[in-house]
């Protein structure tokens, strides 16, 4: 699973992980693949403000990341060995 925290630098109200876009967001945003949970900088949740279908994930390998419009992003990776 992934956690990523995303803070748009530009004032942006649409923030574009990958293929999840995250709609009205305003201040810093966590998407979080452990808790399944995606939730505003106040921790209100707002995954009703996504286009999400499923949780961010990493495979082995390299794994680009794509960020639509200017912003700071914080990616961490959780490996779980099965």
């Amino acid at each position: 699973p992934v956690k990523v925290v995303i803070t748009p630098s530009d004032g942006a109200s649409t923030v574009t992980f990958g293929d999840i876009t995250v709609n009205s967001v305003e201040g810093t945003i966590t998407i979080d693949g452990i808790y399944t949970t995606i939730t505003d900088e106040d921790g209100n949740n707002i995954f009703s403000n996504s286009n999400m279908t499923e949780w961010p994930f990493f495979k082995p390998g390299k794994n680009p990341i794509s960020v639509t419009g200017a912003s700071k992003v914080e990616v961490t990776y959780y490996p779980i060995y099965l």
